[in-house]
């Protein structure tokens, strides 16, 4: 990020070297700004954030120029130019609070310093006499460091922050999906769900005349999978999983929403117009599950679901869809399994 400017103050410090003396003490104080610019730069990456190392680079360089202006001359200092450069290379940012942090710890540092040397705690001012060569250094290294500078630093944080939004996105969008079957799982179904009904339940509310699509909750489990994982393993019990996940992305509509809850479990919350469309539309997902052709091991394995089905009405939530579901899901299993059972209301 702020490698561009490390490079241009030490080949300030190199030419300084090379037409001023050696004994000054500017060249030291810009080597140990170049230090401090480095050590933010590792703070960055290693805590993968921007404000904090940016504010602790500039908020050390503002100490280091403001202390080598006092002792260099004070206000007429060179180091004036590069105190104020730095406000510039913020203003490159776009970035208001670290500008007015900065602007703060400038005024800080600065009346600090000069209560200091007023006490005796620092040295009183030791003006040097800078050739004109020195001074063009130092004002072309002031502008260069906030305009160069600036540049760089503000597309390498472009970058950084384009790229954490991309990892942002990337584990929201992890932690909603279940790794094996790329499904939807239990907490991006609860999520998605809960919107669609407190939806309807607004319609509703707004308007009593409102024609709403009546919301139906599938609950699906496979038949016998224990067998499976039994008979032929955790792996072939795996592929059984993707198999009937597949099978059942491809039975539902892209409104509706289709998750695996755990296990052998899968849900769909279904859009139907009256309870008999729910009905032929768990008829079709349970057919075209017990259609597939799974081999494992070379042998092949029938496999079938079982579907339990309730409706929703205004009032109720997801968790009484799930509990009325599961029950009639539980009927169908006990009277044979690869069947359909709608839920009614006493």
């Amino acid at each position: 990020m702020l490698w561009a400017i490390n490079f241009n103050i030490l080949f300030m410090v190199v030419i300084f070297y090379v037409f001023e003396d050696i004994s000054s003490p500017v060249p030291v104080i810009l080597i140990i700004d170049v230090l401090c610019i480095f050590l933010g730069i590792l703070m960055m990456y290693v805590f993968r954030s921007l404000t904090a190392p940016i504010l602790f680079t500039l908020i050390s360089t503002v100490f280091l120029l403001s202390y080598g202006m006092v002792i260099t001359g004070g206000i007429s200092s060179p180091f004036t130019f590069l105190i104020i450069s730095l406000p510039i290379v913020v203003l490159t940012f776009g970035d208001s609070r670290i500008f007015v942090s900065l602007c703060i710890s400038i005024a800080i540092f600065l009346v600090t310093i000069f209560l200091a040397q007023s006490i005796g705690w620092i040295p009183p001012e030791h003006p040097e006499t800078l050739t004109k060569t020195g001074q063009f250094i130092l004002l072309t290294g002031a502008l260069s460091h906030s305009l160069f500078g600036g540049l760089v630093a503000k597309q390498q944080i472009k970058d950084v922050q384009s790229q954490l939004q991309d990892e942002r996105e990337v584990a929201i969008k992890e932690s909603r999906v279940d790794l094996l079957t790329g499904l939807l799982n239990r907490r991006a179904f609860v999520e998605d769900a809960g919107k669609i009904i407190a939806r309807e339940e607004r319609n509703n509310l707004e308007n009593k005349k409102y024609n709403n699509k009546l919301i139906y909750l599938a609950m699906i489990d496979i038949d016998f999978f224990k067998k499976v994982n039994d008979t032929y393993g955790h792996s072939a019990g795996d592929d059984v999983l993707i198999e009937v996940a597949k099978s059942l992305k491809g039975s539902t509509r892209e409104f509706e929403v289709l998750a695996r809850l755990g296990g052998e479990e899968f849900v769909i919350l279904l859009e139907c117009n009256n309870p008999q469309r729910a009905i032929d539309a768990g008829e079709r997902i349970r057919a075209n599950v017990e259609g597939l052709k799974c081999t494992i091991n070379e042998t092949n394995v029938r496999v079938t679901i079982s579907i339990g089905i309730s409706s929703w009405e205004v009032g109720e939530n997801l968790d009484v869809l799930l509990i009325n579901a599961d029950k009639v899901l539980y009927k169908a299993k006990d009277s044979g399994r690869n069947r359909v059972v709608m839920y009614y209301r006493d």
